[in-house]
């Protein structure tokens, strides 16, 4: 497994970003707590948690998932956006990218799609015979 270093730089910066979120990750936050995570309370989620040495707005170590919140800031980061994504795969994170806009216009249907996936992560896996 690929790990990046984890400086103690980016815990402090993550403790920063989760004492001071966004609109936007305020309002994800929201939709987690009132909508996903009463339906899987076995699964938790924290905000701004580092994952091999990045920092993912949202995520859920026992699933292995991860909810990013894309405001204006990522129009200019797509290439590294991409990248740290595929590390986090090939590391068994799966990240979610969500636009600001659809946090704040469609809010129930988010919440349905990430319930979905959970629901898609947590169904048994078939052996071939």
């Amino acid at each position: 497994m690929y790990t990046r270093p984890s400086s103690q730089y980016k815990f402090s910066m993550a403790a920063t970003m989760r004492n001071n979120p966004t609109p936007a990750e305020q309002a994800m936050w929201e939709i987690l707590t009132k909508e996903v995570i009463p339906k899987f309370p076995e699964h938790k989620f924290k905000q701004q948690q580092v994952v091999l040495g990045y920092i993912l707005d949202f995520y859920c170590e026992t699933l292995r998932f991860g909810i990013e919140v894309d405001g204006g800031v990522h129009e200019d980061s797509e290439q590294y956006d991409r990248h740290r994504d595929r590390i986090l795969a090939r590391n068994g994170v799966h990240v979610l990218r969500i636009p600001n806009e659809i946090v704040f216009n469609n809010p129930q249907r988010l919440a349905f799609q990430i319930c979905n996936s959970i629901k898609y992560k947590t169904l048994p896996r078939h052996k071939k015979i």
